[in-house]
């Protein structure tokens, strides 16, 4: 087994800190709208700064709502369509640089 020195004990401290701060400055805003999104509108619209619970009544109204607009399905439709034409060309993209690279 080997031996970690007194510099790497501290650095994986450090590291291991500094990782977890940035996960919760990453995962606070995402975690602030999913409680916005489910909580009373009128609490939502009268309070200002971080939402750690749901104000008020948890309500579903909100995605009741978005899900009864019939533009949304084409919406969900253009990113698929989106995102697997772009996975093809950047597959084949890399498919000819990788045949490039591998007969030079």
């Amino acid at each position: 087994m080997n031996k970690r020195s007194t510099g790497e004990k501290i650095f994986a401290v450090f590291n291991t800190i500094f990782l977890l701060l940035l996960c919760i400055i990453f995962f606070l805003p995402v975690w602030h709208v999913a409680m916005g999104s489910i909580s009373d509108p009128l609490k939502v619209a009268a309070s200002s700064g971080l939402y750690i619970k749901p104000l008020g009544k948890v309500t579903l109204g909100g995605y009741r709502l978005i899900m009864q607009n019939s533009t949304i399905l084409r919406a969900y439709g253009n990113t698929l369509i989106y995102v697997a034409v772009s996975t093809a060309f950047g597959l084949v993209l890399n498919i000819l640089a990788a045949y490039v690279m591998s007969t030079r």
